[in-house]
């Protein structure tokens, strides 16, 4: 967040929505969905996508069929097993009973990961079920969604202890109604990143008629999207809201020492 203002030369409180893949919180969890308000001084988390447990941490974002079934299961149960044989093949029904017993025993760290979530959407779909090198299930997905037709995706926004709860499971039970229905993995995938939009969109309208807030910066891995920016900037545009994104500096990790050298500088003045 801190990369991106400084880049375009902001001052004073933005809202900012930081999508990526892994990030330590303050609460001890696993952030990559989150909307913060604040400076180059201070922040507040006012909002993040619903925490899923993580069993198996790293592996999962290896292989992306992984967080499809904890989705799955988090929704379904046990039902989730029969819809992992028909559509994640490279998951055994040993590995699902091992990440059953994990997630009901409750020994999982949480993620509010947009990264993940791109990973499990992109696995149920049969696009990538396992990354051979960062980022392919995200960009693969994106690049199915090129071929897509118009839709979305409902969506919801609610209170949580921490904030506003951006829900994305509305949009799984969705894709999963929609792969019963026999739709097109092209058309899910396009409605997948409009109903993503459309979620964010409405967090960040909720968040500026609270903070009265009227500028934005979007961050994070995430946004090398550029069917998910493009759709971020139309709707934030269209609430006449001041939107920036990165133009030189990188989105993802490459950008964190920009950020981190201008809050140095502000916090020792």
């Amino acid at each position: 967040m801190a990369a991106a203002m400084a880049e375009n030369g902001l001052q004073g409180k933005a809202i900012g929505l930081i999508c990526d893949g892994t990030g330590w919180g303050t609460d001890g969890n696993i952030w990559g969905g989150e909307v913060l308000t604040g400076d180059y001084r201070s922040f507040d988390r006012v909002a993040h996508l619903n925490y899923l447990p993580l069993p198996g941490g790293d592996l999962t974002a290896k292989k992306p069929y992984r967080m499809a079934f904890i989705y799955l299961y988090e929704l379904l149960g046990e039902r989730a097993i029969r819809y992992a044989q028909r559509w994640l093949p490279d998951m055994s029904r040993e590995e699902a009973d091992i990440i059953i017993n994990r997630l009901d025993r409750g020994e999982s760290l949480l993620t509010s990961s947009c990264g993940r979530l791109f990973d499990a959407v992109s696995a149920i779909l049969g696009v990538c079920q396992i990354n051979r090198y960062e980022g392919q299930a995200a960009m693969e997905l994106e690049a199915m969604a090129r071929h897509g037709a118009a839709g979305s995706y409902p969506v919801r926004v609610h209170s949580g202890p921490q904030g506003l709860i951006m829900d994305a499971n509305p949009l799984w039970l969705s894709i999963i109604h929609e792969l019963e229905k026999g739709i097109t993995p092209e058309i899910i995938a396009a409605r997948f990143h409009r109903g993503l939009a459309a979620l964010f969109t409405e967090t960040i309208r909720l968040v500026r008629e609270r903070s009265g807030i009227d500028q934005v910066v979007m961050s994070g891995g995430v946004f090398y999207n550029q069917i998910l920016s493009e759709l971020m900037m139309e709707s934030l545009n269209r609430m006449n809201m001041k939107v920036y994104v990165h133009r030189q500096v990188p989105a993802g990790d490459g950008g964190i020492a920009l950020g981190q050298a201008v809050i140095a500088s502000e916090v020792t003045d």
